[in-house]
């Protein structure tokens, strides 16, 4: 089993395309998003356990229990859709924030990070914010304009909780940085595929018809809310074009903002 996560926007379509290649997993799926809702709805109730829980339940270990064994009953059906995948590699960034969970309850899976310079993120975020305003739709991207305090909140928080203590994920988590991946493809491609004991295929990344036969971003392309997020990089071969393209989206002062409120994090993963 392998979760792929990130930040939204940090290529973690790129990783679960290469991961998902060569036919030895699942196709590239839709964002497992139902199992994010899971997570969610566990993480939330486990926080009111002795409030509205603990008259049904014996303690909240038995309501752990009870959750873990939701989502293996989703995971059940997953691996029954796609009998002939060796492993799945399922990807949904929100599921990040709870990746430390996932790795309690499922002592075998592996998980796939891909970081990203915070100032190109952010600045494809604030991207997806405006089309989705544009459109009319609501939720926090939409609102938060040009606040890049509210958009660096986000990025940090995909990480924090996973990044606060790496012990339990020794030897089960691979971190790429997506410019590594785009630049540097064989070694950091090679260092994927053994980590993930698949073979991978990056020649097919510039198939679009094959990604576009076996997902379902057509579907996607034609919703006011997901279509906002879509990106024809999705269905193309690596390139290093959208590396350094917050220069031509964000203002100085924005790129000011992001730099200074995410110091740590470029310094960790060598940004600036």
């Amino acid at each position: 089993m392998l979760f792929v996560g990130g930040a939204m926007r940090s290529g973690t379509t790129l990783a679960a395309r290469l991961l998902t290649s060569s036919g030895e997993t699942n196709p590239l799926l839709a964002e497992s998003q139902y199992l994010g809702a899971q997570l969610d709805l566990a993480a939330q109730w486990h926080g009111q356990f002795d409030l509205f829980l603990a008259d049904y339940f014996e303690d909240a270990a038995a309501f752990d229990a009870f959750s873990r064994e939701s989502c293996t009953r989703f995971l059940a059906v997953v691996r029954a859709r796609y009998p002939r995948a060796r492993k799945l590699a399922l990807k949904h960034p929100e599921t990040t924030r709870h990746f430390r969970r996932l790795a309690e309850w499922f002592p075998d899976a592996r998980f796939v990070i891909t970081v990203r310079d915070p100032r190109d993120t952010i600045a494809s975020m604030v991207a997806v914010g405006e089309r989705l305003a544009a459109k009319g739709e609501r939720g926090s991207l939409a609102a938060f304009g040009r606040d890049m305090a509210k958009f660096c909140d986000v990025f940090r928080g995909y990480y924090a909780d996973t990044f606060r203590d790496m012990g339990l994920f020794e030897g089960r988590m691979l971190i790429l940085r997506y410019e590594d991946l785009v630049a540097n493809h064989n070694d950091v491609i090679g260092e994927l595929a053994r980590f993930a004991d698949l073979r991978i295929d990056p020649a097919r990344l510039g198939d679009a018809a094959f990604w576009e036969k076996q997902s379902n971003w057509s579907r996607q392309r034609g919703s006011d809310y997901a279509g906002a997020f879509w990106s024809p990089d999705w269905i193309g071969a690596m390139t290093e074009a959208p590396v350094g393209r917050y220069r031509e989206r964000l203002r100085a002062a924005e790129i000011a903002e992001i730099e200074r409120r995410c110091a740590d994090f470029a310094k960790l993963f060598r940004y600036w």
